[in-house]
């Protein structure tokens, strides 16, 4: 249907609807992206919103919420800004902004189980287990107890609840990835890495259990399996580059020299990879940079290309993937 009619922009947001459910979420942004640029659709920039924040970008989703008026099917917008304070670590705020709504919201199942998610991480244990006691649903009891049991060093009786819901739909992964830490904490690193996978085996998207699979593995200074597991960090994009046809190079490393470099963080992120540059095995790499460093580097490394976000617009066509500066080094 794009072939034959790619103005026709509903066809892009059902492709980004298809490609969230597949847990896709760069692609869906991406089509997401090219239906905003038809139509300035409220729909179309809350879907975009939602799979930024599934693709761990919460600035970007953040961005998104702030153009969607506040009318807006406030159920929804309401459970994806808690969720978003919520990756952000905005716990206190989430909790401010759970107290300021109608009864009908506090007393949602999904809100209790956000409040609780904040209480815990803000050590508010005694608030967190009278909000447990609340939910409904033994099974999601049991877990939230867990997190409980587990923030206060009862690692016995945390484990007892995990294990009972290990293998439940909602809570299973997460459940077996919580097992993983209290292992690792404990210094059983066998037993981690194996909770560690089968959290990975039961939710492939699941990047929490990837990284701490990794930082089991390069605490032993198994480097090299180590950083293969890295690789799923949570990586925030430039909105630039989310919003292109360009797709992550995952093909044999190195990349080739049709990949843009592009940074994961800010300048002493960059600071600290660009010093690496006199590598001279690398190839004549483009690398996106912070514009404050442009100058720097172009006099520094005339063998390299440096780009800026607002410098780059004429030149991104040529480009086919993007690649990580970080991952750039990992060999």
């Amino acid at each position: 249907s794009i072939n034959i009619n790619p103005s026709f922009y509903h066809n892009f947001n059902n492709l980004g609807n298809l490609y969230f459910k597949q847990k896709k979420y760069l692609d869906s942004i991406q089509c997401y992206s090219q239906a905003i640029q038809f139509d300035n659709q409220p729909d179309f920039i809350f879907n975009r919103a939602k799979a930024f924040v599934k693709f761990g970008n919460p600035n970007e989703a953040e961005r998104d919420l702030a153009n969607i008026s506040l009318n807006y099917n406030s159920n929804e917008y309401i459970f994806l800004k808690i969720d978003l304070l919520l990756l952000q670590e905005k716990f206190q705020i989430a909790l401010d902004f759970i107290s300021s709504l109608d009864l009908k919201f506090k007393n949602h199942q999904q809100i209790i189980k956000n409040k609780i998610t904040a209480e815990i991480h803000l050590l508010k244990l005694d608030d967190a287990i009278q909000s447990i006691q609340i939910l409904k649903c033994s099974a999601t009891k049991n877990f939230y107890l867990g997190l409980y049991k587990f923030k206060k060093f009862n690692y016995e009786e945390a484990i007892s609840l995990f294990e009972k819901v290990k293998s439940h739909p909602n809570f299973g992964a997460q459940a077996l990835n919580n097992l993983g830490l209290i292992y690792r904490d404990t210094g059983r690193a066998e037993m981690a890495i194996t909770y560690f996978e089968q959290a990975i085996s039961k939710d492939s998207s699941l990047k929490q259990a990837k990284i701490n699979k990794a930082v089991v593995f390069l605490r032993n200074k198994d480097f090299k399996e180590g950083w293969k597991f890295y690789k799923s960090r949570y990586k925030s994009l430039p909105k630039i580059i989310t919003e292109s046809k360009l797709i992550e190079y995952e093909c044999e490393y190195p990349p080739n020299e049709e990949s843009l470099i592009v940074y994961e963080q800010g300048l002493g992120d960059q600071f600290f990879y660009l010093q690496l540059l006199n590598n001279p095995k690398l190839p004549s790499y483009s690398f996106l940079i912070d514009k404050r460093l442009l100058s720097l580097y172009s006099d520094r490394y005339p063998k390299f290309n440096f780009y800026s976000i607002e410098s780059i617009d004429n030149n991104l066509d040529k480009f086919k993937y993007y690649f990580f500066i970080a991952d750039l080094f990992a060999q």
